[in-house]
């Protein structure tokens, strides 16, 4: 699912929701608004992320011995 979920504008500054597949479409609505800053921070589901960090966690600990 793509588009806008929340907008909250407090005199020129505020955060905005997007929902989508593609990284780039955020990109291209970054691009499109040049004016503006953006900082843009991916949200992943908790399994994914707990995932990535025991994958992590296990390379660091492989790291102890060498």
């Amino acid at each position: 699912m793509e588009g806008a979920r929340q907008f909250q504008d407090r005199e020129w500054g505020g955060h905005m929701l997007m929902e989508c597949d593609d990284p780039v479409t955020i990109h291209k609505f970054c691009s499109m608004l040049p004016a503006f800053v953006f900082q843009v921070h991916p949200v992943i589901p908790v399994e994914d992320a707990v995932r990535g960090e025991l994958e992590v966690i296990a390379w660091r600990d492989g790291l102890k011995g060498k």
